[in-house]
């Protein structure tokens, strides 16, 4: 069974330590993508840990577009 965590970028940016699970994917929503707490949380996630991010956006080509390795445009 997989286990499903919730939590604002503008909290995970302060937390001391970050979920490294094997088999986690992170997914970050934002509707500029360029939202300033999100991009710093997506930043933390490649800079410490080799896990898979996935963005969710209207904005094809923004800042966490261009840095998440899996994206939806949502239009």
């Amino acid at each position: 069974m997989s286990n499903i965590n919730f939590i604002c970028s503008s909290d995970f940016i302060v937390k001391n330590i970050i979920p490294k699970k094997q088999n986690t994917l992170y997914v970050f929503i934002t509707q500029s993508g360029e939202t300033s707490d999100t991009l710093k949380a997506v930043e933390r996630v490649k800079q410490e840990t080799n896990l898979p991010t996935l963005c969710i956006t209207n904005k094809i080509d923004s800042s966490i577009w261009k840095i998440c390795d899996y994206r939806v445009a949502c239009h």
